[in-house]
């Protein structure tokens, strides 16, 4: 068990029901873990030696292949961290979707917004991408290749996951809302 630096007192583990990730990790997305994660806590002073959330690799493509799934429109940031979690340089993406790496470039830092018909082909090939790393995710080809995008919301999306055993290996799985 982990000592704490400011009293020396000892840390127990305490699970937390519900957990918002931070924005950053996330690329600026809201997005809440329940019954996932657990901090460790110190018995003396209460401070939070350390916060513990289960396969975070998993759990950002889950964040990606959901955030593809939604009817809203994406944002720059959006699009950046879609294409970095695939593994993508913004040169691979233009060649992707047949257009200029200036392009993508603008569409990431907001200066232009995506057009639906290549916003609909980088949403399938971001799923395609993390279908393995998020397999309890569950998406369709037609769906996505049909979406009817909708313009950006004043009410932030804001997407919850929890962690379920399936075989052998934990899933990020998301929760209809």
């Amino acid at each position: 068990m982990k000592t704490c630096g400011k009293c020396g007192g000892e840390g127990r583990i305490q699970p937390i029901q519900r957990y918002e990730a931070k924005k950053e990790l996330m690329g600026g997305m809201q997005v809440v873990l329940a019954d996932a994660v657990q901090q460790v806590i110190c018995d003396k002073c209460g401070a939070v030696l350390r916060t513990d959330i289960p396969d975070m690799p998993g759990l950002i493509a889950a964040v990606c292949v959901v955030r593809s799934k939604e009817k809203l429109k994406l944002k720059g940031e959006e699009i950046r961290f879609l294409r970095k979690t695939a593994g993508w340089t913004a040169t691979k993406l233009a060649q992707e979707l047949n257009t200029a790496e200036e392009t993508v470039s603008r569409w990431e830092n907001g200066v232009i917004v995506i057009g639906d018909p290549n916003e609909r082909i980088f949403r399938w090939k971001i799923c395609r991408a993390l279908e393995t790393k998020a397999p309890g995710v569950i998406w369709n080809d037609n769906e996505l290749l049909s979406l009817k995008v909708t313009p950006f919301a004043a009410d932030p999306l804001v997407m919850t996951f929890h962690r379920r055993p399936v075989k052998r290996r934990e899933l990020w799985r998301e929760e209809a809302a």
